[in-house]
């Protein structure tokens, strides 16, 4: 083959650049649109696992708290001691000093 032969096989007609600038242009779009998507629903998830964290931890200080206000005999040598209920409420004291930094 001339050299000019190479050339113009090696130079795609008008139709395949544009088929290809388009197709370029789609994909892009395509891109960004589905990106936007993902985004909304990752935003959605976080924004349901927070409400559901948030749940979690108000329920656990409601336990915490009664606990803590029920009347549990603390003394060991005392009739109506109970070590189950002394130890529920000494690690709800606990943990709840360590959620504010307390030790």
């Amino acid at each position: 083959p001339s050299p000019e032969t190479l050339v113009a096989m090696a130079t795609p007609s008008p139709l395949i650049k544009f088929s290809r600038w388009g197709l370029l242009g789609l994909g892009v779009v395509y891109g960004f649109v589905h990106r936007r998507t993902l985004a909304e629903k990752e935003a959605g998830l976080r924004a349901r696992e927070e409400k559901k964290a948030a749940k979690h931890r108000q329920e656990e200080e409601e336990r915490k708290q009664l606990i803590l206000n029920s009347n549990v005999v603390m003394d060991p040598s005392s009739k109506d001691f109970d070590l189950g209920r002394a130890i529920m409420v000494y690690s709800a004291t606990n943990s709840s000093n360590a959620a504010h930094g307390h030790h």
